[in-house]
């Protein structure tokens, strides 16, 4: 019986030969289709996952690219306002939209939203606490709400009540 071979026998060199004829759609399926693969596909640009989001399966997909993280997110990890008008999918401005995450991470300088600044997240009007710098539901001074905590597997709500 003749051995067999498989993609994760072939030298990187020409897997990147394969790569470089594939679009993009396709490079990102293959990037998770294995860890051996994905961490020997060179990471998508950010001008690539601009290019991911406007495609059928993008649109499909409800993914938005964060130019500051470089991450594919859903929609519901972005401020409303950076998912419509000139921020929205194949506009100009997309290449300007941030992540929640990225938007209150202590150490970017300068940072993106600056504590008491209104956010509206999931049609809810939000606040960066000046006391916690996480999102709070409501205006700015009032301490009742809830505590928006986000991370990799999405945004949970915790109830401010009893603080």
């Amino acid at each position: 019986m003749a051995p067999t071979t498989t993609i994760h026998d072939l030298p990187t060199e020409l897997i990147w030969m394969i790569v470089g004829n594939l679009d993009i759609v396709s490079r990102m399926h293959l990037r998770g289709s294995c860890a051996d693969i994905n961490n020997r596909i060179c990471p998508p640009t950010r001008k690539e996952l601009i290019e991911f989001e406007s495609t059928p399966y993008g649109f499909e997909s409800g993914l938005f690219a964060c130019a500051n993280c470089i991450r594919l997110l859903p929609k519901e990890m972005f401020a409303e306002n950076l998912t419509v008008h000139q921020r929205a999918k194949r506009r100009s401005s997309s290449t300007t939209r941030f992540c929640l995450e990225c938007g209150t991470y202590p150490d970017h300088c300068p940072p993106l939203y600056s504590v008491e600044d209104h956010i509206t997240i999931k049609s809810k009007l939000s606040v960066v606490c000046h006391i916690c710098c996480e999102f709070k539901e409501g205006k700015a001074g009032e301490r009742k709400g809830t505590v928006r905590v986000f991370g990799m597997l999405g945004i949970f709500t915790v109830n401010m009540a009893r603080r």
